[in-house]
């Protein structure tokens, strides 16, 4: 695999996904909604409150007092921006095949192993990019407005364990969805039921073990107590972050050439390796 075409795919998405009109409407969603959202009754999730509290600028209680909850409220907003924005994404790249926007990249020669891969890359890098930028507004508001219960480690932990884990899988789900249906309709309209009955029909049973999310999975730090149960809680997430990467395998193994057989055993045993991985973690979870 020559990392150099790798890195000219990756740089490729990134740039376009980051100039698309789409990419800079979930962009605006995910800046200025991630405001809206920590000061509204929409985040104390109990369904109480009405349209005029969100015309109030005032944050409830938990959100004031523990040093996770606006750093745990921001990255749960996050993952539902990024579940349709990845979506959104992924989706038009079948169309993008289709019209062939990409000839000129192609002068090279490359295989279909390195688009993937440099795709797969270029969109996650630009989500993540959108991720640390919507971090930073909520960061500006706890340094503030609370400054007293601000805490940069959590930010960083709901990063790495939140919405990251939660990236991969969506990237690597519907990239799978979209080459195994090949009908960009049909495929939308799937992932977004899939996605949607996953973290929101289904989150709660078994403990919330198959939601990508982990909308009921326990999540927050106590000053006193630490993590409810960190270790169930890592369990759940890992589990969501290799199955991510064992679509995302799985997908490259699918699209290797007849001339890439050596490396189509490494992508078939990977991402085998990977959602074995993840299922058995799944069974350690419920456990």
């Amino acid at each position: 695999m020559g990392k150099n075409n790798i890195f000219i795919e990756a740089e490729y998405e990134f740039k376009r996904v980051r100039r698309s009109i789409l990419f800079r409407i979930f962009a605006i969603l995910a800046l200025l909604g991630a405001v809206v959202y920590q000061y509204s009754f929409l985040s104390r999730g109990d369904g109480s409150g009405s349209i005029n509290d969100l015309l109030q600028f005032h944050m409830d209680w938990s959100s004031q007092a523990l040093a996770s909850s606006i750093p745990f409220k921001s990255a749960y907003y996050f993952n539902l921006i990024q579940l349709l924005l990845v979506v959104s994404l992924v989706v038009n790249d079948l169309r993008k095949y289709k019209i062939g926007t990409k000839e000129a990249l192609y002068s090279h020669p490359q295989s279909n192993r390195e688009i993937v891969t440099g795709n797969f890359l270029g969109k996650l890098l630009v989500v993540t990019l959108l991720n640390g930028l919507a971090f930073a507004v909520s960061i500006v508001i706890n340094l503030v407005l609370y400054s007293h219960s601000f805490d940069l480690s959590y930010y960083l932990f709901y990063w790495i364990t939140l919405t990251f884990p939660t990236l991969v899988y969506f990237l690597g789900f519907s990239g799978f969805m979209i080459r195994w249906v090949r009908n960009s309709g049909m495929s939308l309209i799937l992932l977004v039921l899939i996605f949607s009955g996953l973290t929101f029909g289904t989150a709660h049973l078994l403990h919330g073990l198959l939601d990508p999310c982990a909308r009921y999975v326990p999540n927050m730090f106590s000053d006193f107590t630490g993590h409810v149960n960190l270790e169930s809680y890592l369990l759940q997430r890992g589990s969501v972050l290799l199955a991510g990467i064992g679509f995302f395998h799985i997908v490259c193994y699918f699209l290797s050439k007849n001339s890439e057989w050596s490396f189509r055993d490494a992508e078939k045993l990977m991402g085998g390796f990977c959602l074995v991985c993840s299922f058995r973690l799944f069974g350690f979870y419920v456990l």
